[in-house]
């Protein structure tokens, strides 16, 4: 049996695809941004991984500013990874090992540390704790 197409295929040309790239330097060299988030405003902001901070990047001056988070849990490994906004615009940033989350308001610069409440039942399975 042979297949047949009722469309020919045409190989089509695109346009030329054009891409900047931009670099832009970081205040240390021990920062590794996780996620990135575009603000209405343009700023970019980013969570930096293996750190308790949270980046701002305004691309039009290249100026990069950063908003340490409290550690909750000393003795852990600070990692800071997802990163979003909310309908406010302000950003929120998942701090895994520390177990917390941090509310950022863009506007006052106000760092708002969530721990996370364990419930009776995530603590306690079968008589063991986990």
């Amino acid at each position: 049996m042979e297949l047949r197409s009722s469309r020919r295929c045409r190989a089509r040309k695109a346009a030329a695809t054009r891409v900047v790239i931009t670099e832009y330097d970081l205040p240390r060299e021990t920062i590794q941004p996780h996620d990135v988030v575009i603000d209405a405003d343009g700023i970019a902001w980013y969570s930096s991984f293996g750190e308790q901070f949270l980046g701002r990047l305004d691309p039009k001056t290249g100026k990069a500013s950063e908003y340490p988070v409290p550690m909750h849990k000393p003795g852990f490994p600070p990692a800071s990874s997802g990163l979003r906004t909310d309908k406010a615009g302000d950003l929120w940033l998942g701090n895994m090992y520390q177990a917390t989350m941090v509310k950022f308001d863009r506007k006052t610069r106000d760092l708002q540390v969530l721990a996370a409440a364990a419930r009776a039942e995530h603590r306690r399975r079968a008589g063991r704790t986990w």
